[in-house]
């Protein structure tokens, strides 16, 4: 029987411990079925739907939230429609129909897919899907953090990528629920999108785009926000799919910058757990 989510390999790098003079572990979330951490979440989102007597979904996303759900239904399955932008990739298109999903082309951006699905649902009576922003997607990504607890490893400081937050908000509550809040986390967005770090340097506690529980969970939590540039993003992923043998997509991973730019907070610390998704809209042909 095929799982929502698998539990990710951790991994030492041995080629980038030497590199930064401390441990530095992956953690492979770029090996889910779809390629992204949000299998976690989703998929147990929609398992409480079901259990709950529904089997007809719709849902907006920009391409990965969708192909999570996508596997999702497949293995549950159900029926599942997804409402895309109009800018999203033929190659994410495909992978969310070959899962057998019913895809739509709707909207200029992630809020005119999302208006386009909700009047779906209304007509179709199918149940909507909202991607980003339930307790259940926080409590399914939080599985991470307990994985590597049980695997006894405690890190010195976590780097991971922002996307809407939600990534975020399921690390946090993951740390806080395995008594690790302790523990920093250095988040890393693209300049060319950085809500969060940009609220943060603002010294504010909402962006367009995050999802209020990312700012709601930092009481707790020490977070040091960077942004980081296109080029040394894409560096940073060709370089890894040199020494790891994974691709990773260049616009969501740039969690991986700051380790090949040896930035130098990071070796303040005993060790570094890299959280690692982007995997979903991403093939040969991103590097050509």
């Amino acid at each position: 029987m095929e799982n929502l989510y698998i539990q990710t390999p951790l991994l030492e790098s041995v080629s980038l411990s030497k590199e930064m003079g401390i441990p530095v572990y992956l953690k492979m979330e770029a090996l889910q079925p779809s390629g992204s951490y949000k299998d976690r979440g989703l998929g147990i989102l929609l398992k409480d739907y079901v259990n709950r007597g529904l089997n007809s979904f719709i849902t907006a996303s920009r391409g990965h939230s969708g192909l999570s759900l996508a596997h999702a239904a497949r293995v549950l399955n159900v029926k599942l429609k997804v409402v895309v932008p109009e800018k999203t990739s033929d190659f994410i298109k495909n992978k969310i129909k070959l899962m057998g999903a019913e895809v739509v082309v709707n909207g200029a951006d992630f809020e005119g897919a999302e208006h386009e699905a909700k009047k779906i649902a209304t007509k179709t009576k199918a149940t909507y899907v909202n991607p980003h922003d339930d307790p259940l997607i926080f409590k399914g990504i939080s599985s991470m953090i307990y994985e590597v607890f049980y695997a006894g490893l405690k890190p010195g400081a976590i780097l991971l990528s922002v996307h809407s937050g939600d990534l975020l908000a399921g690390v946090i509550q993951g740390l806080q629920e395995c008594k690790w809040a302790d523990i920093p986390l250095i988040t890393a967005e693209m300049e060319t999108h950085c809500p969060f770090a940009t609220a943060l340097f603002a010294e504010e506690h909402q962006a367009k785009g995050i999802v209020p529980e990312a700012f709601l969970s930092l009481k707790k939590q020490k977070v040091y926000p960077h942004i980081i540039s296109e080029k040394a993003a894409f560096d940073a992923c060709v370089a890894f799919a040199n020494e790891q043998c994974v691709l990773v997509e260049p616009k969501f991973s740039s969690e991986l910058a700051p380790i090949y730019q040896n930035m130098p907070l990071l070796k303040t610390f005993s060790s570094i757990l890299v959280i690692v998704s982007g995997g979903s809209d991403v093939n040969l042909a991103t590097f050509q």
